[in-house]
């Protein structure tokens, strides 16, 4: 990012900086950002939320110090939180996914409010869609060019040797024949690679696209063991976005959200406004929650609010003995309402990016 990117952000957030600074400023920010690891960008996305800080940020401060001396933590919370706010707008505009669906997860369709620049939040969802799209738009290959074999540079060699049939340009001849024939392997041996490549990648796009089609169609649950339109619309919510994460890969089909909207429509709807997640995690099967969950640990709970429910309703019981720790671990409280299409969506965003932490470990 230039010194300009970096003076108009810094003035937009109410700083003064001298001309200096900005430029150490953006000579740190291109170093540390360069390497910077999943688990930055997860404190970074805690200081864009406004929540407790689980490091000391020690990678943030020695970054920063590293081209002014003067730079510290202490009493400096708002530039500390523009900072971690601008490494994640510059991973946004980069479509890096894991810090996309973290910042989604975060703000939990505004049940966070960001400490600034609230339009990142809407910003990274544009991206996640448009990346979903992206997915799909594979590579086209002409098979043609496998029969295509590159021009022949053996001319003047054969034609010398045929001038003058001497043992030193029968050798030359041969030589430049046998780099004629590599090179040609070679090129379509590339080709064949890429080939091969795109079909792999659309037979596997083809095989989750015709799960999801199946799944959709039959309407049964596989963790309720059941159809969809026997559950209450709060449960199925849970239970749809989740099945659906575990049948892809991130970033997942643009049409995600209107799948699950159509699935829940078959649900069980009551007369009132959405249920609170304290009333909807009860209304979920204990076997059902444990056969769901398996054996994850939830590291980040405050990024995976819906999951974390799940998880602390397992582990303590049912309600109201997991709220405390619910609320302690996550900073929301356990009667929070979603829209039930946001609540879907929420908990498959939740799948995806436990699936890339994962990855990334």
């Amino acid at each position: 990012m230039s010194d300009q990117f970096f003076a108009d952000e810094y003035r937009a957030a109410g700083f003064n900086p001298a001309s200096d600074i900005v430029t150490k400023r953006a000579e740190a920010f291109a170093a540390i950002e360069s390497e910077i690891t999943p688990e930055q960008y997860l404190d970074c996305v805690r200081l864009y939320l406004n929540l407790p800080k689980r490091s000391e940020l020690e990678w943030l401060r020695d970054g920063f110090f590293a081209t002014d001396n003067s730079f510290s933590l202490v009493n400096n919370d708002r530039e500390v939180t523009l900072l971690a706010t601008l490494f994640l707008t510059s991973a946004v505009e980069n479509e890096q996914l894991l810090p996309v669906l973290a910042i989604l997860c975060g703000h939990a369709s505004g049940l966070r409010a960001p400490a600034m620049r609230p339009e990142l939040a809407a910003r990274a969802e544009e991206v996640l869609n448009a990346s979903s799209v992206e997915a799909r738009e594979f590579y086209q290959i002409n098979p043609q060019k496998l029969r295509e074999l590159p021009a022949a540079k053996t001319t003047a060699a054969s034609t010398a040797y045929s001038e003058n049939a001497t043992q030193e340009l029968l050798i030359a001849a041969i030589k430049a024949a046998a780099t004629d024939g590599r090179a040609a392997a070679s090129g379509v041996g590339n080709e064949a690679a890429k080939l091969f490549s795109v079909l792999g990648a659309q037979m596997k796009a083809l095989r989750e696209e015709q799960s999801i089609l199946w799944w959709f169609i039959g309407g049964q649950s596989t963790y309720a063991k059941g159809p969809f339109s026997e559950l209450k619309v709060g449960p199925a919510a849970i239970l749809i976005g989740s099945e659906l994460a575990e049948m892809i890969d991130p970033p997942g089909p643009v049409s995600a959200p209107a799948l699950m909207q159509r699935a829940l429509a078959t649900t069980q709807r009551p007369k009132a406004g959405p249920s609170s997640l304290s009333d909807i995690v009860s209304q979920i099967d204990e076997q059902v929650v444990a056969e769901l969950l398996g054996d994850i640990e939830i590291e980040n709970p405050e990024l995976f609010p819906i999951l974390t429910a799940l998880e602390r309703a397992r582990e303590i019981g049912p309600a109201p003995n997991w709220h405390q720790s619910f609320t302690k671990l996550t900073h929301l409280k356990p009667d929070l309402k979603l829209p039930t299409l946001l609540l879907c969506v929420q908990i498959y965003r939740e799948w995806l990016l436990f699936d890339l932490l994962a990855a990334s470990q």
